[in-house]
């Protein structure tokens, strides 16, 4: 729940107190458990994954990327697809996780590999 003086509790009770420069970006299936007080307080955006799709998220993402963006446009191109298919049809997943998860996973460990060899 998140109240009046910007605090954030959590379902075990922990309080996350929230300062004025700090903003949460959550990502969820749905709104069912979420109270009216909490969507009043913030500014939701409802996006339907199959509307929004991977391409639209890698384009961003591709933005913030130098020289090595037509490269790894292509990569996407090419292999997205088979690896969201992939994974659903002979995965069985640790948690349950949106279909747009997958790119962004992948630009993470991308990131995280990229750093490593720079």
């Amino acid at each position: 729940a998140l109240d009046d003086s910007r605090t954030l509790t959590l379902a075990n009770g922990d309080k996350i107190p929230m300062s004025a420069s700090m903003h949460l970006v959550f990502e969820n299936e749905s709104l069912e458990h979420v109270s009216p007080s909490a969507v009043s307080r913030s500014g939701v955006v409802a996006l339907d994954q199959n509307t929004l799709g991977w391409r639209s998220l890698i384009k961003s993402w591709l933005e913030t990327r130098g020289e090595e963006r037509a490269v790894l446009s292509s990569l996407f191109d090419r292999y997205m697809d088979s690896l969201i298919n992939f994974t659903a049809a002979s995965c069985i997943p640790a948690l349950d996780v949106s279909v747009s998860a997958i790119p962004r996973m992948t630009t993470a460990l991308y990131e995280s590999v990229s750093r490593e060899i720079r």
